[in-house]
């Protein structure tokens, strides 16, 4: 009996100490199967007793028991795995300044199919952020989207694909993959009309060719009104429409405008309605597969600065010395890298903004090891503690600080 208290006795203590280093909190801002439009999400929670949590795969040492850290998401699906807390499936979408805009108290009616495809990778906006969907695609934009769409091998072009496409332009790429397979081509001139608009009918047809459907006549089927037998895509358009690439310019209408431009929203509703896009938006929304390892957000956490030394620490009044400043920054392999460790030097009347280095130059003598060093001539005209102030910051704006002291004596 008193055997068995005893072991009792043993397990409740292992209990006790499991549980005092137990990692317990709830994320406030990180919930499973989140959809966002931001890049960065942040956390900061007090994580019980522990110095050290792994996520996704890297461990973290924490300040003051605090998991502080930002995850970086990629367009699409993330994984967050959270030592002892938990995995969070986020998707992050793409969107554009202009798709947020109301319209009659509700969003654009292509918002969410231009989004899928541009968080895809298939659509892409104007530098300036916006997506313009009512402005008219080109046929360099429609056959772009078309290669990315149909994942299409590319290579850079030897030579210019065509009269009006130079081997130097981005888009040449993608152009010259969809005219390689035939589903589009040059004028009589040999140009391709990169920066001509192109028609509902053309794209509708591109995309069919793009199909390679296994029919190629469509004997009854309610048609267009305004596509007449004569129309030189006539048949094309049947087949595209018995195959619900295509629709009439709204819901139920029996016209289809073959000849206007198609504009760039138009685009994404045709490009969604191809079966491997299909299937890439049905898998981009599907929180129950597809969410690995290979999916984890990229992690960051502020920089730290672990030590900070001036050699030597003292120095003469008025009297130029040769000072050395160390400052050794935690190991950041699977994180951000720091972007600049700098100095404050104006109390030893030097400049107030220095930066030191981890490259094996300017003093340091181990390039890559987190050492960053400074040298310089100091000075000063009065007796007592010198403050040197050193930051560390990274790509996302983090920062951490020491503060050092070097002692001007007579």
């Amino acid at each position: 009996m008193k055997k068995k208290t005893l072991l009792l006795l043993i397990s409740f203590i292992f209990f006790l100490a499991a549980v005092s280093h137990a990692i317990l909190f709830e994320l406030s801002n990180i919930k499973d199967t989140l959809i966002t439009y931001q890049d960065i999400l942040e956390i900061k929670e007090k994580a019980g007793n522990t110095t050290k949590i792994r996520v996704n795969n890297v461990l973290l040492n924490l300040k003051n028991n605090l998991l502080h850290c930002a995850f970086i998401l990629h367009p699409g699906k993330n994984l967050i795995n959270i030592q002892d807390i938990g995995q969070f499936r986020v998707l992050r979408l793409i969107s554009f300044p202009d798709l947020s805009n109301l319209y009659n108290g509700r969003f654009h009616w292509a918002k969410k199919e231009i989004e899928a495809l541009a968080t895809l990778g298939i659509l892409e906006g104007f530098p300036d952020g916006n997506y313009y969907m009512n402005d008219s695609a080109t046929r360099g934009e429609f056959a772009t989207w078309l290669c990315k769409a149909q994942g299409l091998m590319t290579d850079n072009p030897k030579e210019d694909p065509f009269k009006d496409v130079p081997k130097e332009h981005w888009r040449s790429r993608y152009i010259k993959a969809v005219a390689d397979k035939g589903y589009m081509e040059a004028d009589t001139t040999g140009s391709f009309g990169i920066d001509i608009n192109i028609s509902r009918a053309e794209a509708a047809v591109t995309c069919l060719k793009a199909e390679e459907p296994s029919i190629n006549e469509v004997v009854s089927i309610d048609f267009f009104e305004d596509v007449p037998l004569i129309h030189p895509l006539f048949k094309q358009l049947k087949i595209a429409k018995a195959l619900g690439l295509i629709k009439g310019i709204s819901l139920n209408s029996p016209l289809f405008e073959p000849d206007r431009d198609i504009t760039r929203a138009e685009t994404a509703i045709l490009l969604s309605r191809l079966k491997r896009v299909a299937s890439l938006k049905k898998e981009l929304y599907d929180f129950q597969t597809e969410y690995t390892d290979d999916d984890f957000a990229k992690i960051n956490i502020p920089p730290e600065i672990l030590s900070a030394k001036a050699s030597p620490e003292s120095i003469t009044i008025n009297t130029p010395s040769a000072i050395t400043i160390n400052a050794m920054t935690r190991n950041r392999d699977g994180l951000e890298k720091i972007l600049y460790v700098k100095s404050d030097l104006s109390s030893l009347n030097n400049f107030a903004d220095v930066q030191m280095y981890d490259d094996g130059t300017n003093g340091d003598t181990l390039k890559g090891d987190g050492n960053y060093t400074i040298k310089f001539l100091a000075s000063a005209e009065a007796t007592g503690e010198k403050n040197i102030n050193i930051i560390a910051g990274d790509n996302l704006g983090w920062k951490d600080y020491k503060n050092i002291k070097v002692l001007v004596v007579e």
